[in-house]
């Protein structure tokens, strides 16, 4: 992407991210933009990326059933994320937004991983899965009912941090209080 551009996967369509070219969403020059109204599957091992110069909107499902989906620049979302299986979608740079009526659903050793940048969860996370911050910054006024493991970074605000299941800071064997 390039110049002022903007990519729209539009309500009712279905993108699938099957190229082995680790940032298949990539930026050149200029603004460009990514909306995600449909439907984008991650579909291939391995780890891929959305470029962090470009904004990635969610108000569609995003899937990620297989590797790792980076989502490394700023946007906003009121869409669904999904990790399932050994698959993680990772939020790695730029401010996230996770808007009210967003859902992020974490299954079976699926996780969901904060590692870079400011994540501000309003909406929901549930599942089985993980939901991991191992860098960068948790904000918000959200519901994590899911696992939850923070091993680096920073859970911040003034909000109240819900989640059903305890974790531990890794890294020192100490139960996380917030």
């Amino acid at each position: 992407m390039g110049a002022r551009n903007t990519l729209t996967n539009a309500a009712g369509g279905t993108l699938n991210l099957s190229s082995t070219d680790g940032t298949p969403i990539n930026y050149y020059t200029g603004t460009a933009t990514f909306n995600n109204a449909g439907t984008l599957n991650h579909t291939v091992a391995g780890t891929h990326a959305i470029h962090s110069n470009v904004a990635f909107n969610n108000t569609g499902t995003v899937n990620v059933s297989v590797g790792t989906l980076s989502i490394n620049g700023s946007g906003t979302d009121t869409g669904t994320y999904s990790a399932s299986g050994g698959a993680a979608c990772n939020f790695g740079g730029g401010t996230r937004t996770l808007s009210a009526g967003s859902t992020v659903t974490v299954s079976g050793t699926g996780a969901v991983q904060v590692t870079g940048g400011t994540t501000y969860v309003n909406g929901t996370v549930t599942g089985t899965g993980n939901f991991n911050v191992a860098g960068g910054t948790l904000t918000g006024t959200g519901v994590i009912s899911s696992n939850m493991t923070l091993s680096s970074g920073s859970v911040a605000g003034t909000g109240t941090l819900t989640t059903h299941l305890l974790q531990w800071w890794q890294d020192l064997g100490q139960p996380c209080a917030r």
